[in-house]
């Protein structure tokens, strides 16, 4: 299916504003689940519109803290002071803080996660296991297997993933995937060069 890129903009600026019609809504949802470049740019959209938001909220709290116009200079320093002052706290109470122990004097082991990557999103996905896996869920060293839809993975080295399906995905580490069969569009930042995905 051909899609004109300024359509699902429009589109995907409707669907966040809250003014998509009911039969825009039903397009975007038709185009989304059959063609896999308007998945990929609706991702980009939605990690360009989460960026925006986390910046504005920054922007809004910080003019909050210090309306009075300061100069660059000082204005950088001004919030290090508190930002200090309350790791210098917290790093305090964890020193001072006593160990969990059993009676027996016997420290406690905490549970570890495993986690490898998170699923940051997945659009129409269907799992062949038939495990629900959410948006955030985290994900441990093992195969993915998509029956349809797409997902993005973003492992903890700082690459990320769009697997589409059907497809199996073998995650082995925070740097490392293989692919065993399907479609993948691999992002790799500078922080994971040295991220690898074999088949």
């Amino acid at each position: 299916m051909n899609t004109d890129r300024n359509q699902l903009a429009a589109l995907f600026a409707a669907k966040c504003d809250g003014t998509i019609s009911e039969d825009d809504h039903a397009l975007l949802e038709k185009l989304l689940s059959e063609n896999a470049d308007a998945r990929r740019q609706w991702f980009l959209h939605c990690d360009i519109e989460t960026g925006m938001a986390d910046w504005a909220a920054t922007r809004g709290a910080r003019r909050e803290f210090f309306p009075v116009a300061e100069s660059p200079a000082t204005s950088s320093w001004r919030w290090l002071v508190p930002f200090a002052a309350a790791a210098l706290l917290v790093l305090g109470a964890i020193a001072w803080w006593p160990r969990a122990t059993t009676p027996n004097n016997v420290a406690i082991a905490e549970p570890k996660s495993n986690g490898v990557a998170v699923l940051s999103r997945a659009v129409g996905v269907e799992w062949t296991d038939g495990v629900e896996r959410t948006s955030g869920a985290v994900l441990e060293p093992g195969t993915l297997r998509l029956k349809s839809g797409a997902a993005l993975v973003e492992f903890y080295s700082g690459a990320r993933l769009i697997v589409e399906g059907p497809a199996e995905l073998r995650l082995v580490s925070a740097g490392e995937a293989f692919l065993q069969s399907g479609k993948i569009n691999a992002h790799v930042p500078p922080q994971a060069v040295g991220f690898t995905v074999n088949s």
